[in-house]
């Protein structure tokens, strides 16, 4: 009955469509959580290489990140070679996701040097104290 009632409301299009998915659930919603533990990863990924930043630049620099200006932090940033690579080999899993995002990255050093911009890393150094 409510199976009737369902498919009035949706059509012939809708109908078949449901069908569809009624019969390839599985597979789809297999596919929706494998996902969804990929971005789960690359999230951790993404905080363990940030966490990693930032220790190494409190480390190397600490004495430079005194003045909270973001603008004198980014100028700085900009002078710092940071060990990308290494970073890059520190994790294994092969993708990484910022926060609020869906996205999986690939981890190389053009899409860690836009995740990782000089701005990003500027407001965690500031906001790190405040």
């Amino acid at each position: 009955m409510i199976d009737i009632v369902v498919r009035s409301f949706i059509g012939d299009l809708g109908g078949k469509i449901l069908d569809f998915y009624l019969e390839y659930s599985l597979i789809i919603n297999g596919i929706i959580l494998l996902y969804f533990l990929l971005v789960v990863l690359g999230r951790r990924n993404y905080n363990f290489i940030l966490n990693k930043v930032v220790e190494f630049l409190g480390i190397e620099h600490e004495s430079l990140f005194k003045k909270k200006n973001r603008n004198y932090v980014i100028n700085l940033l900009k002078r710092i070679e940071i060990p990308w690579l290494d970073l890059i080999d520190s994790v294994r899993f092969p993708f990484l996701t910022p926060p609020g995002s869906f996205r999986l990255y690939i981890k190389k050093p053009e899409n860690i040097k836009k995740l990782y911009s000089n701005e990003v890393l500027a407001n965690i150094i500031v906001d790190a104290d405040e």
